[in-house]
């Protein structure tokens, strides 16, 4: 039986380029080098995230959500250590792409995953500026009213911006 097989990537940080494969005319190991290569460059992607650019955002939260199936673990252990080591004037472009991907109806998988650590990661790992700060806990806060998250998964935070 044929099936296909849809990758994402984000290249240059502004463009995702999409393929789409018959997997019986490729073989496992170059399925696997390909797969590995897509997840490289959404890391590489994610590291130059180093603003909000909502066209940026908008493509890793795109790719995230077309690799949630096969690539949950990754992706979101990316997001995450991308926020936990980022200098502080570049987390907050990273909290916007949270902000994307769990306000995202498609995407139930990445905001549970995604929730088991908000909490003590938005605590941990807040911007430092004051200006970033507000808009920072002005997100959580809708994550909130939206009920994307419980308010036991963001008091910590929440209760860190009062």
């Amino acid at each position: 039986r044929d099936f296909i097989i849809h990758l994402s990537v984000v290249y240059g940080g502004n463009h995702v380029v999409c393929c789409i494969l018959n997997a019986n005319a490729v073989e496992i190991s170059d399925l696997r080098t390909l797969i590995q290569e897509v997840v490289a460059q959404y890391l590489d992607s994610l590291r130059e995230l180093t603003r909000v650019d909502r066209v940026r955002v908008g493509a890793l939260a795109e790719v995230a959500r077309d690799s949630q199936q096969s690539h949950l673990e990754e992706i979101t252990l990316a997001i995450e250590r991308r926020i936990a080591t980022a200098p502080s004037s570049e987390r907050l472009a990273v909290w916007h792409l949270v902000d994307a991907i769990v306000k995202h109806p498609e995407n139930s998988r990445l905001r549970h995953r995604l929730g088991a650590r908000v909490g003590k990661l938005a605590c941990e790992c807040p911007p430092r500026s004051a200006e970033q700060r507000k808009i920072f806990y002005a997100m959580l806060k809708s994550w909130l009213s939206c009920g994307v998250f419980s308010k036991e998964v963001l008091s910590a935070g929440v209760d860190a911006g009062r």
